[in-house]
This record gives structure tokens, C-alpha cells and sequence, in this order.
């Protein structure tokens, strides 16, 4: 015989790992119907480990109990009103590794905090900033651990940092619809990148070969007027754009060639 399951999501219904809180809304207040599921019937706890901020939030700013949730893996924030500066309480979420704020153009500062983290994934996305935070670039942390680093769809300018060579975890760099200006940088190819991302810039010259050497599963170079490229790319299962009109595909050897 089948047991019956019911999965019972309460917004709000905080619970607390330690056993008298002395703020505490939920340990102290009469609630009969749950008290009573948790007596008659085998229950498990599930722990939310995600938060996912999209819309509106009151006032505008971000509830700072958020940042007492030390066990929090995934923060997420996206269209939001947001309109205040993130609080240096960033720090306090220790577990931390997936940190995503995209089109949210109000919020434009790292806490200094957030610079201790071992993040692993990191997209600061359609935040219209013209310049990398140096905070980002100079974090011995995120140069050590960050896996996958997201700046697209803001208004970044000059060239490509050097700093991002730092970056010896970066397995994906996404850089595309930026205003980046002047060549690749050829010590990019040293990075152990599996996707590179570069489309929709004002990148010029060669593409150096070290870059083309690598073995991608994604390398966009599209949308760059003046790119050029000697055609070395190594293209086992792997997706290359070189420009808008050829586009370069490898599913187990069998290449094709496609021009619009």
C-alpha cells in the first residue's frame, strides 16, 4: 500500500536551529493546526538553502534578516526596486556560492565583506556599470574559487582587464554586449575556460592562438566588427562564432560550416 505524502510550504514560517530564540515569532506563538500535524504524523523538515529576489521588495530594500541565514548557498536578485546600497551583512552568509544581480541598475556597490567569500558563481549582469569593481578584480578569494563569472549586458569600456588572468578556477567568462575595445588579450588563452563569451563588443584585431587552441563547449566572438581569426580553433564538440554569418559546429566529428 501506498503512503500518502504532502509537501506543506508556509512563506514566512521561519524556524530556528536553536531551541529558545529570544526572537522567535513562531516558538512562541500558539499554532494548534501544525502542532498538532507534528504529533500525529512522521514529518521531515526541508531547509531552503535558495533565495530568489524578482519585483518588488518593501521600501525597497532588503529585509536584513536575509542576512543572518548563514547556511544560504544561492542568492539571487533580478528586476528588482531595490534602491540602496548592499550592507556590508553580506559577509555573515559564509556559505555562500552562487550570487546572481541582474537588471537591478540602482544597486551598484560590493560590500567590502563580500570580498571574503568563496563564491564559485558570480553575475553582475544589465547593471549598466562602464567599469569592473576593483573589489571584484582584487579578491584574493574570488580569484582563488570563482568558477563562472557573468558581466554582460552592461556598459564596460576599454580593454579586456589583465586582472582576469588571476582568475585560475574560471572555467566560464561571459563579457559579451559590453563596449570593450582593442584585441583579446593573448594570455587569455591560459585560462582553463570551457565557455568564452565576447560577443556584441568592439573587439579588433587577430584572435590570438592560444585562444583558438583551447577546447570549448561554448566560444561566442560574434558581433565584433573588426575580429579577425586564423580558423585554429579546436572544434570537438564545441560551438564557435567567429562572426555574425559563420558559425562553426562539432557534434561527434561530423563538422559543418553554416553561411547566412
Amino acid at each position: 500500500m501506498k503512503e500518502k505524502t504532502c509537501l506543506i510550504c508556509l512563506d514566512g514560517w521561519g524556524i530556528s536551529k536553536n531551541e529558545n530564540p529570544q526572537v522567535d515569532a513562531i516558538r512562541h506563538a500558539k499554532t494548534p493546526v501544525m502542532s498538532n500535524f507534528e504529533k500525529e504524523f512522521p514529518y521531515t523538515i526541508l531547509k531552503a538553502h535558495v533565495i530568489t529576489g524578482n519585483g518588488t521588495f518593501p521600501d525597497g530594500f532588503i529585509p536584513i534578516e536575509i542576512f543572518k541565514l548563514s547556511n544560504l548557498v544561492e542568492f539571487k536578485i533580478s528586476s528588482t526596486n531595490i534602491s540602496t546600497s548592499l550592507p556590508d551583512a553580506f559577509g555573515n552568509m559564509k556559505s555562500l556560492k552562487t550570487l546572481t544581480i541582474a537588471s537591478s541598475p540602482n544597486i551598484i556597490n560590493f560590500p567590502q565583506s563580500l570580498s571574503n567569500l568563496s563564491l564559485t558563481s558570480l553575475t553582475y549582469s544589465g547593471q549598466k556599470i562602464s567599469s569592473i569593481p576593483d573589489l571584484l578584480l582584487n579578491s584574493n578569494a574570488f580569484q582563488e574559487n570563482l568558477q563562472e563569472l557573468n558581466l554582460s549586458s552592461n556598459s564596460l569600456t576599454g580593454s579586456i582587464p589583465d586582472s582576469l588572468m588571476k582568475f585560475k578556477s574560471l572555467q566560464k567568462l561571459i563579457l559579451s554586449k559590453n563596449q570593450f575595445q582593442g584585441e583579446i588579450p593573448a594570455n587569455l588563452g591560459l585560462l582553463e575556460l570551457d565557455s568564452l563569451e565576447l560577443s556584441g563588443n568592439q573587439l579588433e584585431g587577430t584572435v590570438p592562438d592560444n585562444v583558438c587552441e583551447r577546447s570549448y563547449v561554448k566560444c561566442d566572438l560574434s558581433s565584433n566588427n573588426n575580429l579577425t581569426s586564423p580558423f585554429k580553433f579546436s572544434l570537438l564538440n564545441a560551438i564557435v562564432v567567429i562572426s555574425r554569418k559563420i558559425t562553426f559546429y562539432d557534434e561527434m566529428y561530423d563538422i559543418r560550416i553554416l553561411i547566412d
